[in-house]
């Protein structure tokens, strides 16, 4: 009997211990848990209150080897190497499509369409120009203008409505730059035999027109966005190549690379290149073409094309 009762006893001061050690225990935690720094919090980032640095893209279509002529726009290559250095120091992501890979140009401008407002985009051609009869009816003169491409085998004219529905679906902020022209007449330049930037009706059997999208009629026209248009001359007037590249070209990179044109504006742009035109040429008595500018906006002409590109 003494014997249980002792055990109970020893039972009941253990557990008494137990009970003091583990509240001694709970203490000690609380008290340290009171010292202890808050844990971290993970910074909060608050969105970018900036938009995204623009896409730059450029697309760059030389064609120098012709079907049905003895002489091509040796000059042609040139201006592609020229233009796109120029392109590529402005940070524009370039695309170069020469001879017969023009013929992808249909494809690669739908590549385009995804650019928005805020992007950049310049297009640029050298090679000839040409023109064909009107079957949408939106032409007053009732001939439709086009690119003329080449595999070499066969000329293939891109109409300037499928170009212009093209540019039309591209959002982004343009520039144009077209180095043909459309009149038939040959001059010599700088000792170079003639090279015409046309091609007229003694090989219109070699043409043949690309069949492409088809696009509404009033995309005859670039109205799609801010854009810029510079051309190397007037309908009806001769856009001149030579072995060194197109005139209009030539006279576009002087200005803009050498002499930083890129910080006057686009009317004084398009002066100094007539001015340079029209000294070479004089040089070569050739018959002066004219270069004009068109854009969206006249007030988008009184920018520099650094202000209007973001270089």
């Amino acid at each position: 009997m003494w014997t249980t009762i002792k055990g109970c006893l020893y039972t009941i001061l253990i557990q008494e211990e137990k009970m003091k050690y583990l509240l001694s225990l709970s203490t000690l935690l609380l008290l340290l848990g009171c010292n202890t720094p808050p844990p971290k919090k993970e910074p909060i980032f608050s969105k970018p209150t900036h938009q995204m640095l623009p896409r730059k893209e450029a697309l760059i279509v030389g064609v120098s080897d012709y079907a049905g002529i003895t002489d091509d726009l040796a000059g042609v290559k040139k201006d592609v190497v020229n233009m796109r250095n120029l392109f590529s120091e402005w940070g524009f992501h370039v695309t170069v499509l020469m001879d017969k890979d023009a013929l992808k140009l249909e494809e690669n401008l739908q590549r385009y369409v995804g650019l928005n407002a805020n992007d950049k985009f310049i297009f640029y051609y050298s090679g000839h120009g040409s023109h064909t009869t009107d079957e949408s009816g939106d032409e007053d003169d009732g001939e439709d203008e086009a690119l003329v491409l080449s595999d070499g085998v066969k000329n293939k004219l891109f109409l300037d409505d499928s170009l212009f529905g093209y540019l039309n679906s591209i959002k982004a902020q343009k520039m144009v730059m077209l180095d043909s022209c459309h009149s038939g007449t040959a001059f010599k330049a700088f000792g170079d035999e003639p090279k015409p930037k046309s091609l007229e009706s003694d090989i219109k059997h070699l043409f043949k027109i690309i069949k492409t999208k088809i696009f509404p009629t009033q995309n005859s026209n670039i109205n799609s966005g801010d854009y810029i248009v510079f051309s190397a001359s007037q309908d009806n007037e001769q856009s001149l190549d030579t072995k060194s590249g197109g005139m209009f070209t030539k006279a576009f990179y002087k200005e803009v690379h050498t002499n930083n044109g890129k910080n006057i504006k686009m009317m004084n742009l398009r002066g100094a290149i007539a001015k340079e035109i029209r000294e070479r040429c004089k040089e070569s008595g050739s018959t002066v073409h004219h270069p004009n500018i068109s854009a969206s906006s006249n007030k988008l002409k009184y920018q520099t094309l650094g202000e209007f590109l973001e270089l």
